[in-house]
């Protein structure tokens, strides 16, 4: 059938699978005539994810012992601020829950639909394995910020004190540590999307890049926990030191692509578009800190952006799937 023949086609960059050696005249059959690309990495990718969650898991305990954060409501004008800032984007994170919920329910469908003559155009485009995972990777992440958001309404966002600083904020402010959860989940996923499956990255070439980019936001959660001003700055600068090497990483993962693979590839300057993307949302993300710890914006201007932000990244990296 023309339509078993589409969905059979093999995909047109380097395939998963790759032939033994051919067996001579003579010599016994192997067990094994297939070897995958991906079960040769698999042992040493496993380990290496282990390790980098464990060190993550030390840093995080490391820092927090360091900081020693102050919960808002031990601070009046941290838990006023608060209820202020939670108060006025209660609309918005009902707004940005519904829009979720609306996006997920497509990605649910996409996922049911996978295997339909609806999906022709994707397939052939990424291949049936990779809309699968992509679809999933996506249920998941819309499945996070939307419960991220749902929570933020409710008024739970684990309100950290940021206390005032020279050269920083001069009144205390709120470091909702709800949100620097939800994107230690949610970047992660975002990167093996855009590069794993976007750009047909392996894995082992990501898993630095995804290190790196958790642990500068583990940084900039800290930064603004600490009194002293040096200390500060000392945090800041390694988090956006990190956040360039992390982008520069990302910009080799197009330059590997672009000549790698080949011309006639579907959609390539989507795949493309998508990690330039994030990395210019990430880098807006940055300067929108810099901003609020500065004083330059209210606290309440970040909250939104940081809102906006998240929805509009995940509906596009969606869209261009």
């Amino acid at each position: 059938h023309p339509r078993k023949k589409r969905f059979l086609k093999p995909s047109p960059v380097v395939p998963d699978i790759e032939e033994a050696p051919a067996v001579k005249e003579g010599e016994s059959q192997p067990a094994v005539q297939q070897v995958t690309r991906r079960s040769i990495k698999t042992m040493p990718l496993n380990w290496s994810f282990e390790l980098g969650v464990a060190l993550f898991l030390v840093l995080c305990i490391v820092m927090y012992v360091l900081v020693r954060p102050k919960r808002c409501e031990d601070v009046p004008e941290c838990s006023i601020v608060t209820d202020v800032q939670l108060w006025k984007a209660e609309t918005m994170h009902s707004h940005i829950a519904a829009g979720t919920g609306a996006l997920l329910t497509r990605e649910v469908l996409n996922l049911m639909q996978s295997r339909t003559d609806r999906m022709d155009q994707r397939i052939a485009a990424f291949g049936m394995p990779d809309c699968v995972y992509s679809d999933a990777l996506m249920v998941i992440l819309l499945t996070v910020l939307m419960c991220t958001q749902v929570l933020f309404g409710l008024g739970v966002s684990w309100p950290l004190a940021v206390p005032p600083s020279p050269s920083f904020s001069q009144t205390w402010g709120a470091q909702h540590s709800l949100r620097y959860a939800e994107w230690m989940v949610s970047v992660p996923l975002l990167l093996v999307i855009a590069g794993h499956i976007g750009l047909r990255r392996p894995l082992s070439e990501l898993r630095m890049c995804v290190f790196v980019t958790n642990v500068y936001m583990l940084l900039a959660w800290a930064a603004l926990l600490v009194a002293g001003a040096p200390m500060r700055w000392v945090l800041i600068v390694l988090s956006f030191a990190l956040y360039f090497l992390a982008s520069l990483d990302m910009a080799l993962w197009i330059h590997r692509f672009d000549v790698e693979a080949p011309k006639d590839i579907p959609a390539r300057p989507q795949r493309i578009f998508l990690v330039t993307f994030l990395m210019f949302m990430f880098g807006l993300y940055g300067i929108n800190y810099l901003l609020s710890a500065t004083g330059a914006i209210s606290h309440h201007s970040e909250h939104l952006v940081y809102g906006m932000g998240d929805i509009i990244a995940k509906t596009i990296t969606g869209g261009l799937l």
